[in-house]
């Protein structure tokens, strides 16, 4: 895999810096992991709803509205383009949150080509795609399904572990000097929507996800073992102590041998010696 990402790295002229090629072996293993967690949820099996298609198109088309919204009405590089940038990208979060890593990445690939600035999705793309599938493996577990606050506390911890891996390769092929000042403040622009964005997401609740996003293949509740409670039996002082569970023995049945009669001969008169 080295050796993939080093002439990766030397096709697009960075060969010989080593922070490209670990950032980006970073960033795969990040993915490769993404993937396989939500594989083995099976939770692909979701698009076999044509409900759930429904739901993948109508989220990437409401981001697509809000982007075209966006870039016609408010200024670039303005704090209310900012917002409503991030704030495009609130339908795909909870598509990720709501079915998992694979619908993270489809929606991801094709919301791709709405905020590309070419002829085709560059690298802010390929981040936002890497994003919304490491987001849909957090939301394996804390759930948003279950937990409120998982929703912006996984859109965090997933934009943090993006900018760490692929975020730090395109920080070093696009700032020179590359430090860690420059990949923060790379990262400004972007705030404002992203902390708009986690402030909405706990207005989802887990209600929301039943009710609206269904037919999801991670968020199964898996039922607790029923425990066996012994007994509690209170002392003559008035304590309670807990007495181990009774058990009841039941007699072994056996069938009970019926004596056989003995015939006894009767005695007749004239044998009688005082007849």
């Amino acid at each position: 895999m080295f050796a993939f990402l080093n002439n990766l790295a030397a096709s697009i002229g960075v060969g010989d810096d080593p922070r490209v090629v670990y950032s980006l072996a970073a960033a795969a293993l990040l993915a490769l992991v993404s993937l396989f967690s939500g594989l083995g949820r099976l939770d692909f099996l979701a698009l076999g709803r044509p409900a759930v298609l429904l739901r993948v198109g109508g989220g990437v088309a409401a981001a697509f509205l809000l982007v075209a919204l966006t870039s016609t009405q408010l200024e670039p590089g303005s704090t209310p383009h900012a917002l409503a940038s991030g704030l495009a990208r609130l339908p795909l979060y909870l598509l990720a949150l709501g079915y998992g890593p694979s619908l993270g990445l489809l929606a991801g690939a094709l919301f791709a080509a709405a905020p590309a600035t070419g002829l085709y999705p560059g690298w802010p793309e390929a981040l936002l795609i890497l994003e919304l599938t490491v987001l849909g493996w957090l939301a394996i577990s804390p759930s948003p399904r279950r937990r409120r606050w998982a929703g912006p506390v996984n859109l965090l911890l997933a934009h943090l572990l993006t900018l760490g891996t692929a975020g730090v390769a395109l920080s070093v092929l696009t700032t020179e000097p590359f430090t860690l000042q420059a990949l923060l403040a790379g990262q400004l622009p972007a705030l404002p929507g992203l902390a708009l964005t986690m402030l909405a997401l706990p207005l989802f609740g887990p209600a929301f996800y039943r009710d609206h996003l269904p037919g999801s293949r991670i968020g199964a509740v898996i039922a607790p073992e029923p425990r066996r409670v012994a007994p509690v039996a209170v002392r003559s002082d008035g304590r309670s102590v807990r007495t181990a569970t009774p058990t009841i023995e039941f007699p072994v049945l056996e069938r009970e041998g019926r004596e056989r009669r003995r015939l006894v001969e009767p005695a007749l008169s004239s044998d009688d010696p005082n007849g």
